[in-house]
């Protein structure tokens, strides 16, 4: 997003042929898990093609990772509001980018992916604002160390609004304005960096124990 990798084939690190070739795996890419029958055994399996299949397990693993948390607000399905969670994501964004020109982005949520945004995007020549509910960016610092951070960001020319949970996407003019505890704050684009949630569909239709938050136990 930020023009320090020019190639985006080096973002991808193996292939279905290469993983295959070296560790005798089967991978099954545009390959989609509909179901599982615990007591056959069994998965149902959507194919490339779109027709479906079962296919027969001893062991199943599941690792199904996460998802983009988005708040319900209005505008938050905006085609200029976006996540980032995978590549097409990421192009998602950089052709947003390179069509558009937008001048000022809002990246909400501080850790460590929407400073990376907060970055790529100032690489990318776009005027940015951060946004947090915590009184300091990426949680798991101390507050002293996480001071260095924000004195960091502001001197190069990101503005910080910590202390200012998301409450409204708005409408206005050709643009989006972002509202953020007192703050209302102009936007070309949006990107959401809110954290995550576990992508456990398959887990929950196949009755197996989940915690309060939605995780495999």
């Amino acid at each position: 997003i930020g023009g320090a990798i020019a190639d985006e084939s080096k973002l991808i690190l193996q292939t279905p042929q290469k993983f295959a070739d070296r560790y005798h795996v089967d991978v099954r890419v545009f390959h989609e898990a509909l179901s599982i029958d615990r007591a056959a055994h069994t998965l149902r399996i959507q194919g490339a093609d779109g027709t479906a299949y079962e296919e027969q397990y001893d062991k199943l693993i599941l690792s199904p990772g996460a998802y983009p948390i988005v708040p319900n607000i209005d505008h938050a399905d905006d085609t200029r509001v976006f996540t980032l969670r995978n590549i097409p994501d990421m192009e998602r964004i950089l052709s947003h980018i390179r069509s558009n020109h937008p001048a000022r982005a809002v990246v909400v949520g501080c850790g460590y992916i929407g400073l990376e945004l907060v970055e790529n995007l100032v690489h990318a020549g776009v005027s940015v604002s951060a946004v947090d509910l915590a009184d300091s960016v990426i949680a798991p610092l101390d507050r002293d160390m996480a001071a260095e951070v924000h004195t960091y960001l502001e001197s190069k020319g990101v503005s910080l609004y910590l202390s200012s949970p998301l409450t409204a996407i708005e409408k206005a003019n050709a643009g989006l304005t972002v509202v953020a505890g007192d703050h209302r704050l102009p936007a070309d684009m949006v990107i959401l960096a809110l954290g995550i949630r576990p992508e456990t569909t398959l887990a929950k239709n196949a009755e197996l124990s989940l915690n309060g938050k939605g995780f495999i136990i």
